[in-house]
């Protein structure tokens, strides 16, 4: 059993509870395996190789990070995790990969296979609903800036038409001294028509 008392989330009762942990100096490494309750998925499990010295320094820790559910409603995680966004509702699976340099998010990538899809994607904006949701999303910090991709990634609205497999990426470029933001968008196939079915609901 899990108890947050910082959030004051309710008791995660975790079974087939399988945890596993080295140390050798500096270098740590953490493997967990369980069955959330039913409400919550099928399955949870949690990867990490890590290098610190001092939990009092996490500042200066780095290493990578792995999470995967399955069969699961995201949004019933939400009392546990925050998400950078409100997910009303998301079934299904996620594979999550986390690089973490001196303490600070450098690169996340997940593999996602969601159906009945509701999201808000900033607070004046509606909700996005999408009947299925798959592929892989990547984004990464930059010297000078940040990378979003995506890979295979397609989507199904229940209104309109269907994106089909796509992989591009978009490089962001913020300039020291003030100057003006500038990028680059590469694509493999870039459909507008299902984008534009979306668009009210994107930032």
């Amino acid at each position: 059993e899990w108890i947050d008392e910082q959030r004051k989330a309710p008791p995660l009762k975790l079974s087939q509870l399988n945890f596993r942990l080295r140390n050798d100096g500096d270098e740590h490494a953490m493997g967990l395996s369980a069955r959330p309750p039913p409400e919550l998925g099928s399955s949870i499990e949690l990867r990490a190789e890590l290098a610190g010295h001092s939990v009092a320094e996490l500042k200066a820790w780095n290493g990578r990070l792995y999470a995967e559910l399955g069969n699961t409603d995201l949004a019933a995680w939400q009392p546990w995790i925050d998400y950078p966004l409100d997910v009303g509702k998301a079934e299904g699976a996620l594979r999550l990969w986390v690089t973490l340099l001196e303490g600070k998010l450098r690169r996340v990538a997940a593999d996602v296979a969601l159906a009945n899809v509701v999201a808000q994607l900033g607070r004046d904006l509606p909700a996005l609903n999408l009947a299925s949701v798959q592929g892989r999303l990547v984004a990464r910090n930059t010297p000078k800036g940040f990378e979003l991709a995506t890979r295979a990634l397609r989507f199904a609205d229940p209104h309109g038409p269907v994106m089909q497999p796509t992989t591009l990426r978009l490089s962001i470029e913020s300039p020291a001294g003030g100057a003006a933001m500038r990028g680059a968008l590469t694509a493999n196939l870039l459909e507008l028509t299902p984008l534009a079915h979306i668009a009210d609901s994107l930032p």
